[in-house]
């Protein structure tokens, strides 16, 4: 019996650069997954994407929140992350 070591396995698949049509896209889908309507192909693309998103949107709330905190009272955030 043939073993293959983690090292030589094929790495998971992942998106690339999400644009903004592939986001509308995205927001439809998930949209009908929350009303029971979702097809395999659809539930893939949307776990695929989601950890790139995911990671995105944290990093940007993270830039956000030592933006408003370096600032000061010179900047009030309308939205400031999800800690504070």
């Amino acid at each position: 019996m043939h073993h293959l070591n983690r090292q030589s396995t094929i790495p998971l698949a992942h998106s690339g650069e999400i644009s903004n049509d592939t986001l509308e896209q995205l927001i439809r889908y998930a949209d009908d997954a929350a009303g029971g309507k979702m097809t395999d192909e659809t539930g893939t693309l949307l776990l695929l994407c989601a950890p790139g998103i995911f990671r995105e949107a944290l990093m940007r709330r993270r830039a956000m929140d030592v933006i408003n905190d370096l600032s000061g009272d010179n900047l009030i955030m309308l939205h400031p992350g999800g800690d504070k």
